[in-house]
């Protein structure tokens, strides 16, 4: 058996050695593929082929109706909208999530998703966080919110 390929990333976060199933002659497989077998598509995916960049499918977007761009053409303008939510992690069965999208145009007008920041907290971080984001994005960027009167009086 060949050995596994070794993938170089970026210097900060080290190396990565994938081992698959096949590396590893003393696993029951058979036993190994039915316990996977019970898992959702992307995380047997991910966990019997080593496939770390599939990612499960949002309600609105497809990943494939995007490309990545490399390197980021010249921004003319940049807005980020805000999504809020005052939830924390472990509260109820199903959180939501603050999402707050930086959308950036060039000078033809083609839009780019530029950043996205994804988070669950309370109200005080939550506001701490786009404070903080707000000001790495810098003064030339537009700000969005939505006005959610329901949460109004969450602490």
């Amino acid at each position: 058996m060949g050995a596994s390929p070794v993938y170089r990333l970026k210097p900060s976060i080290g190396m990565f050695v994938p081992a698959k199933l096949e590396d590893n002659p003393y696993l029951d497989h058979d036993s190994y593929d039915e316990s996977l077998a019970q898992l959702d598509p992307v995380t047997r995916a991910q966990l019997r082929g080593g496939d770390w960049r599939i990612r499960p499918e949002g309600n609105l977007f497809r990943r494939q109706w995007f490309d990545t761009v490399d390197p980021m053409p010249r921004i003319t303008r940049s807005v980020r909208a805000w999504d809020l939510a005052t939830t924390e992690e472990g509260q109820g069965d199903d959180p939501d999530w603050t999402v707050g999208v930086k959308i950036s145009a060039d000078e033809s007008g083609m839009m780019y998703l530029s950043n996205l920041v994804r988070f669950r907290a309370r109200p005080k971080e939550v506001e701490a966080t786009i404070k903080q984001t707000a000001e790495l994005d810098g003064r030339k960027v537009w700000i969005r919110m939505e006005q959610d009167l329901a949460a109004a009086g969450r602490p």
